[in-house]
């Protein structure tokens, strides 16, 4: 990350693996092969997120790039491989090459983000583009309003259509709460996605 000045900054996270895989693991030196055998080194990276944000103000704030969408609670996790590894929600299930899954995990292009305050608390919203894998030629918008009454309250509703595929359209929705006392916390989510011609 680079803060450029107080209104422009620049993120970026990349994933990256190196693996060097042995073939053999329960290798006995008594029988063939003797020895421990491994397979071609392997390498790869790829950019999870990366977008310039310029900021306004608390209420109006611009991100042009790439980044996690935020939709509900899972879906914003930072570390989203890890999260599934570790038996993260369904809701972060990969996607396939014909659908997207529950909701798509990455807007991109324009992502425009703002926060109030009211009372004691604040409520804010979310508004971006995404072009799904399984039609990139396509712009699909999703959005997000949430409400935070206090630190340790906090609901939200999220949203997302386009075209999943050629003439195939598809709505997303969801609803979240997340509820901290001190040490502890419970998140609840819920999360539909409805695919065709009337949804």
């Amino acid at each position: 990350a680079a803060e450029m000045n107080q209104g422009v900054r620049f993120v970026s996270q990349f994933l990256t693996a190196l693996a060097y895989p042995l073939q053999n693991p329960n290798n006995n030196p008594t029988l063939a092969p003797t020895q421990r055998e491994f397979a071609g080194l392997f390498f790869g990276s790829l950019i999870a997120q990366a977008y310039a944000e310029f900021l306004y103000n608390d209420a109006f704030r611009v991100q042009v790039g790439l980044g996690y969408v935020p939709f509900g609670q899972s879906l914003q996790q930072r570390e989203p491989v890890l999260y599934r590894r570790r038996n993260g929600p369904q809701l972060n299930s990969s996607n396939g090459d014909t659908d997207i899954g529950v909701a798509f995990p990455l807007w991109m292009g324009v992502h425009v983000l703002g926060s109030f305050p009211i009372g004691d608390g604040r409520w804010g919203y979310n508004a971006y583009t995404f072009s799904p894998y399984s039609n990139q030629g396509n712009v699909a918008e999703g959005g997000r309003l949430w409400w935070a009454p206090s630190e340790t309250i906090l609901a939200g509703i999220s949203f997302q259509t386009g075209e999943e595929a050629r003439d195939r359209q598809f709505f997303a929705y969801g609803v979240d709460a997340s509820v901290k006392f001190e040490r502890f916390g419970v998140i609840a989510e819920y999360a539909e996605n409805q695919v065709g011609d009337g949804f």
